[in-house]
């Protein structure tokens, strides 16, 4: 149960501290080999495996290395750690949310917000049909 618990703590703390993506890789690499559940070559491939992997690379690294360490409980500890940072921000957007959602001023942003976020998609659709269709390679 201690290793599950550092587990889920070594990635909650790599989840807050890092941006993401590759930048998660040398945290992960400290977290391992400090706790002696890993080598430095185990951990590189992991993340080579993680990165052929579809998803997160970060996601990906929690899930192999929880894996590894601590079996499918591991694993998901691991994943659920890793996620908290995303899990606290929809949490607290929630709140404010449904806190707010009779302001006037939340109302005049979602008006504002949901073209923009439309013309987004739309821009990057037809930035990828360009790209992907109509340009002969």
């Amino acid at each position: 149960m201690k290793t599950i618990l550092e587990l889920f703590w070594s990635f909650c703390q790599i989840g807050y501290t890092s941006f993401g993506g590759m930048s998660m890789v040398p945290l992960i690499n400290d977290e391992m080999v400090s706790h002696g559940w890993m080598t430095a070559s185990e951990v590189s491939d992991i993340v080579a495996i993680a990165e052929m992997t579809p998803g997160p690379i970060g996601l990906n690294c929690a899930t192999f290395a929880g894996m590894r360490v601590a079996g499918i409980l591991g694993s998901i500890i691991s994943v659920i750690g890793v996620l908290m940072p995303t899990f606290t921000i929809c949490a607290v957007a929630g709140v404010f949310f449904q806190k707010f959602k009779d302001s006037k001023v939340l109302k005049d942003i979602m008006v504002g917000v949901r073209p923009i976020a439309l013309g987004i998609i739309f821009a990057v659709m037809i930035t990828l049909s360009k790209t992907n269709y109509l340009v002969a390679g």
